[in-house]
């Protein structure tokens, strides 16, 4: 008796499903369309961002200029390689004295790549670019700040250098003596000592 209400109740659900099928037909085939273009949408822009990706990197290892960098930055914004391509374009405006451009790119980082590991990195690009306009003092308490929060980061040896090179521009030559000599005894194993030896020695 068990065994055939069972029955009853599955041939019930099969005709309940039937009915669904005859009356939701074109909306559930609709449904499948969309998901597969999707699906398949999906797929299409994953490859192509890689693609687009790969030719963003090829571009900015063989870039010689600064309009090679522009239109990398303009072009490939969206790609991997954008957060290199924009610090790139910043030291290249760096090296032709163009600092506002590049204290501009600098300062647009943060939130142009908010989950980039380099926002410490463009805050330094700031400091070197007030450095090259010559705005020392500027420069100066940013380096120092930098080098109290941060004496682990991997930027601390040219930050210190930076700091060293300002103190002797604004006159202040015996203490740009004391940062390198405080950085060699401090710095035994560092591959930066003989610069902070020869720099040591021009002063």
């Amino acid at each position: 008796m068990t065994h055939k209400n069972k029955n009853v109740a599955s041939n019930d659900d099969l005709a309940e499903l039937k009915k669904i099928a005859q009356v939701n037909g074109k909306k559930i085939i609709g449904f499948v369309v969309v998901v597969a273009i999707l699906v398949f949408g999906y797929i299409y822009m994953t490859q192509s961002s890689k693609k687009k990706s790969a030719e963003a990197s090829e571009l900015l290892s063989v870039a010689t200029n600064v309009q090679d960098l522009e239109t990398l930055v303009n072009d490939y914004s969206s790609t991997d390689t954008a957060p290199m391509a924009d610090f790139a374009l910043a030291k290249g405006y760096y090296d032709s004295g163009r600092f506002d451009e590049a204290i501009a790119i600098y300062t647009a980082f943060p939130k142009k790549f908010p989950k980039s590991d380099m926002k410490k990195a463009a805050a330094v690009g700031i400091l070197f670019c007030d450095e090259g306009k010559g705005n020392y003092e500027v420069a100066l308490a940013g380096f120092d700040k930098f080098i109290s929060e941060n004496p682990e980061s991997y930027l601390v040896e040219q930050v210190i250098f930076a700091k060293a090179r300002c103190l002797k521009e604004l006159g202040q030559v015996e203490e740009a003596k004391v940062v390198y000599e405080t950085f060699i005894s401090s710095n035994p194993d560092s591959a930066w000592i003989d610069n902070a030896q020869m720099l040591l020695e021009e002063l």
